[in-house]
């Protein structure tokens, strides 16, 4: 438009004659696997090679999606120790593209809940907590006191009620993956309550009641969809109540009794 001395740059690109277009050519899972979908562009019928390594733990799933080019793959929880990776081949013509799929170990994801269960112990004075038997020794998490762990070793519940606990909850904490249940009660902890915690979507129990927290419920709590139990009461804690929490569709029990909110109910 040389009036208004506007103009606009169409890009051509013309495909070859057996093409398959895929958006990423690798994908990385932690160990609780997944659903992997791909929607690929291609002018030609294809057909799908799992590598012999990765056919045990990817699953492809055929599904009507596929007249459309979509395809659908499962990986499956991983119950060994070291990552593992494999391929996937989408060949059709005389075109083929590869993908690589990589999941971590046990071995990776152990290691660094050990390293997360660390910071907390130093975050909190573990040093002078009540009960801190074999805590940051070399014996398993689940040895640790008030450590419980699933089949996999993975930590899953955390319970150190009325244990001296002092000092802030690190924001490694979201390293936990798989924790299911958070109690803290009757301590002694400061600070505000790190947004971090809120990663934690398997969380079903949250006892945070009678320490000296502070700051605000964190906005983004409706990340926490499985929560059935949450207990803030006894606190510093000060602003509104996040309007989200009423998306927490699973909430049972809510206390927040003996804080410093302001605002509507």
């Amino acid at each position: 438009n040389k009036v208004n001395n506007l103009s606009e740059v169409v890009k051509i690109v013309q495909t070859q004659k057996d093409a398959i277009v895929l958006a990423k050519s690798e994908y990385e899972f932690d160990i609780n696997g997944g659903e992997l979908d791909l929607d690929i562009q291609t002018n030609v019928d294809i057909d799908v090679t799992i590598s012999d390594n990765a056919c045990s733990w990817i699953y492809w799933i055929e599904t009507r999606g596929l007249n459309t080019k979509s395809l659908h793959f499962y990986v499956s929880e991983s119950l060994v120790d070291e990552d593992r990776e494999g391929t996937i081949t989408i060949s059709g013509g005389n075109a083929t593209q590869t993908i690589t799929v990589k999941q971590s170990g046990l071995k990776d994801i152990l290691e660094k809940e050990r390293e997360a269960l660390i910071a907390f112990y130093e975050a909190t004075g573990g040093d002078n907590w009540t009960h801190n038997d074999n805590w940051c020794s070399d014996k398993p998490v689940r040895e640790w006191y008030g450590v419980y762990c699933n089949n996999n070793g993975s930590v899953n519940s955390i319970g150190l009620y009325d244990n001296n606990l002092c000092g802030t909850i690190p924001k490694e904490i979201s390293v936990l993956t798989q924790l299911q249940s958070l109690r803290l009660e009757f301590n002694h902890l400061t600070g505000e309550i790190p947004q971090s915690i809120t990663t934690l979507d398997k969380l079903l129990d949250l006892d945070l009641y009678n320490n000296k927290l502070s700051g605000t419920i964190p906005q983004n709590i409706e990340d926490l969809t499985n929560l059935s139990y949450l207990n803030l009461g006894r606190n510093n804690l000060r602003g509104t109540i996040p309007n989200s929490i009423t998306t927490l569709t699973n909430l049972e029990s809510l206390t927040l009794i003996d804080n410093q909110l302001s605002g509507t109910i």
